[in-house]
């Protein structure tokens, strides 16, 4: 299966709910491909893999947004292209690019940690037998690597989330170009810090439009800003948003925009 330009072994990925974001360690920037559906399975399967190996595969060219580029792919094919799948339990769970390298991350069942090093011979490829490589190895992590370095942040989250539905948006006909209204809403569970939490959003540009009671615990504010819905515009101001509701008892409950020119009227996040 293909993950965002980058083809991953379906016999090695747990699900196929497979997700990508940016981020930055330190000054540089990263990009990290991960399993997000490993967060919604029981922790009965997850302890079939309790360890976690890290293989790093050192000099590897990325662009400016830590993706590989063309010519390297056939680094990462090669990895696929030479499992021996049915000598050792192990499966691929995410992948850090960028800093030069590229990092594959993967859980191992308790017999093919008995095997590693073999295991890292084999997923570097007969054809790379002379390349430099290292590895770590983490007994017993229970996924603390994945908690840590893959799943992604409440902004990362953020992130990702828009761009699956800018993917939407555009399928549907928008081509990003006319500015308009766009909705944004956020569920409060305490109604005495509405007021100043709203005041804080309005100082950032958006201007309220009213407070409802949801249900007998829950109100929603919502909120307009004026803006053209393209990645950018929407990750900034959600982001916004989402940092302001982190200091009090509210989350973020999406926005909505109009389409334009599309085969729908409108779009939710």
């Amino acid at each position: 299966m293909e993950v965002n330009g980058a083809m991953i072994n379906e016999e090695l990925a747990i699900t196929d709910e497979w997700e990508f974001y940016p981020t930055r360690i330190g000054n540089l920037s990263y990009t990290v491909r991960f399993d997000m559906g490993l967060e919604r399975l029981g922790f009965s399967e997850l302890m079939k893999y309790p360890h976690t190996l890290e293989l790093s595969i050192s000099a590897m060219i990325v662009d400016t947004h830590g993706f590989p580029v063309l010519s390297e792919l056939t680094r990462i094919n090669a990895i696929e292209d030479d499992f021996h799948l049915g000598m050792w339990d192990f499966k691929l769970i995410g992948a850090i690019t960028g800093g030069g390298g590229i990092r594959f991350i993967f859980c191992l069942s308790q017999e093919a940690l008995q095997s590693v090093d073999l295991i890292v011979k084999s997923l570097m490829g007969s054809a790379l037998h002379n390349a430099k490589y290292d590895f770590n190895l983490y007994q017993d992590d229970n996924f603390e690597f994945y908690a840590n370095f893959l799943s992604p942040c409440v902004f990362e989250r953020n992130w990702i989330k828009n761009r699956q539905q800018h993917i939407r948006m555009e399928e549907n006909g928008e081509k990003f170009e006319f500015p308009r209204d766009v909705d944004f809403f956020c569920t409060f569970f305490n109604e005495k810090i509405i007021r100043v939490t709203a005041n804080k959003l309005i100082e950032l540009g958006f201007t309220e439009i009213s407070v409802r009671r949801i249900n007998q615990r829950g109100y929603q504010l919502h909120l307009i800003k004026n803006g053209i819905p393209n990645h950018d515009w929407i990750t900034e101001n959600t982001n916004e948003i989402i940092e302001v509701l982190l200091e009090v008892d509210a989350f973020f409950d999406g926005w909505t925009s109009t389409i334009y020119g599309g085969t729908s009227d409108e779009s939710k996040y």
